[in-house]
């Protein structure tokens, strides 16, 4: 009588891939837990181990169907947001940014920039940072947008320069590969002052004398 062969049990550790992955040394420096490469896997959900990523959806109605997209960022603030992409208008005649409203409806902010400008953005402190310029460096003004959504040149921005980049670092904003008086510098950043306000305090026993520091 024939019987069935018996299936030994084997036991499969479970393997440690906390590392994630690391491509930024020799393979001969890379550690156990740290993985070669991956397709569509993350590590920092469930740590040690790989989990699918998420996927992606469409976000709000199509704007400009068959347009380039010129930048897209997102505007935090408080404990709001909102999404932000650049593209041409219907025209091509000017590069627009627009918000998306609760409503997944587009909102146009910005609509006098060049065509084909290519925005770069930037959010801080509860502000949002806009500037950009076209492949022909036709640059747009250093730009920015407050809390309630207001557009300005000036507020904070006052006398920087146009600008392809922006970024911050240390608390200043950098104006980098920038346009001065039609002149293009690649090559050039410039960087803000810093804030600070004035600390008027007055002696009542001496007359007249006021103390004040800038801070």
């Amino acid at each position: 009588m024939a019987t069935r062969p018996r299936f030994a049990q084997r036991a499969f550790p479970q393997l440690d891939l906390s590392g994630g992955v690391q491509v930024g040394t020799s393979h001969l420096l890379r550690k156990q837990n740290e993985v070669v490469s991956s397709t569509n896997a993350v590590y920092n959900t469930i740590i040690g181990a790989a989990q699918r990523r998420d996927g992606y959806e469409k976000v709000a109605r199509t704007i400009q169907h068959g347009s380039d997209s010129l930048g897209a960022g997102v505007f935090r603030y408080g404990t709001n947001s909102k999404v932000f992409v650049g593209i041409n208008n219907a025209t091509n005649t000017n590069a627009t940014l627009q918000y998306m409203d609760t409503n997944d409806y587009w909102n146009p902010l910005i609509t006098n920039a060049a065509p084909n400008t290519r925005f770069q953005m930037l959010n801080d402190n509860n502000e949002f940072f806009v500037c950009g310029a076209t492949d022909e460096n036709v640059f747009m003004p250093l730009t920015n947008i407050d809390s309630s959504l207001t557009v300005s040149t000036s507020h904070n921005v006052y006398t920087a320069p146009a600008c392809k980049f922006i970024a911050e670092y240390n608390g200043s904003l950098y104006a980098i590969n920038c346009q001065v008086n039609g002149t293009h510098y690649p090559d050039r950043f410039y960087v803000s002052s810093p804030p600070y306000y004035v600390d008027t305090s007055s002696d009542k026993s001496t007359t007249g004398r006021k103390d004040q520091s800038m801070i």
